[in-house]
């Protein structure tokens, strides 16, 4: 016959061995979920590093268009009064001096205008159709820009400046692309001619009037898409 003590340390070794086989089966969980999420995160470091080196690539792309567009233009800058830079991913090449390009409050180029884009447009597509930076030109943009008129409404000032800004566009548009026939009919395919108005004036008022080529290259689609990838 077994005694009283003989039972109650049997069930509390049967007890304690339930408790120990919890813990171990506790840990085991444990163990197998931390290593799912050491797995789980070197996989996303991964991604990160393969989309942050094509961001890369591409922004490096970006960056040896301008210094090409650059080279290219930077002796002809100060005889037409332009300006070129890289501002949120667009290259734009700016001509700042209304006086030199157009008659004040009209759309007809001036013939010294001509001549500029006649040297001008030619030489910026050839570096844009070169097969190095060709497959990555999205849009090419002639952005059209007035100043205020203070002798008019705000109403009034927005529409006659829209209505002139896209009129001075579209012939720029219209005479780069008589520039180059070999090659109208598919650039033409991107080129798009954009007015304004005075709704996004320069930082130098004396600039405000002006027109602008900008270049967009598929770089801040892919950027963009990569960020928007990363947030989910």
């Amino acid at each position: 016959m077994r005694s009283p003590k003989k039972e109650e340390l049997k069930k509390g070794n049967s007890y304690d061995l339930s408790i120990s086989d919890l813990m171990a089966a506790l840990c085991c969980i444990f163990i197998l979920f931390l290593i799912f999420v050491i797995h789980r995160l070197n996989e996303e470091r991964k991604e990160f590093e393969i989309k942050n080196g094509v961001a890369t690539e591409f922004r490096l792309k970006q960056k040896d268009l301008y210094d090409a567009i650059y080279k290219e233009f930077r002796d002809d800058l100060v005889n037409w009064e332009a300006e070129i830079e890289l501002e949120k991913g667009n290259i734009l090449v700016k001509f700042t001096k209304d006086s030199m390009m157009f008659e004040p409050e009209k759309a007809k180029l001036k013939e010294g205008f001509m001549v500029v884009l006649d040297d001008f447009f030619p030489r910026l597509v050839k570096i844009l159709e070169d097969p190095k930076y060709k497959g990555d030109i999205q849009e090419i943009r002639i952005e059209g820009h007035t100043a205020v008129n203070l002798r008019q409404t705000r109403k009034e000032d927005y529409e006659s400046g829209m209505k002139l800004s896209q009129e001075r566009t579209r012939e720029v548009l219209y005479y780069c692309l008589g520039t180059i026939p070999e090659t109208r009919d598919e650039l033409q395919k991107n080129i798009i001619a954009i007015g304004y108005s005075n709704s996004i004036p320069a930082a130098d008022d004396t600039k405000t009037r002006r027109v602008e080529f900008s270049i967009r290259t598929r770089a801040e689609n892919v950027i963009e898409s990569i960020e928007k990838s990363a947030k989910k």
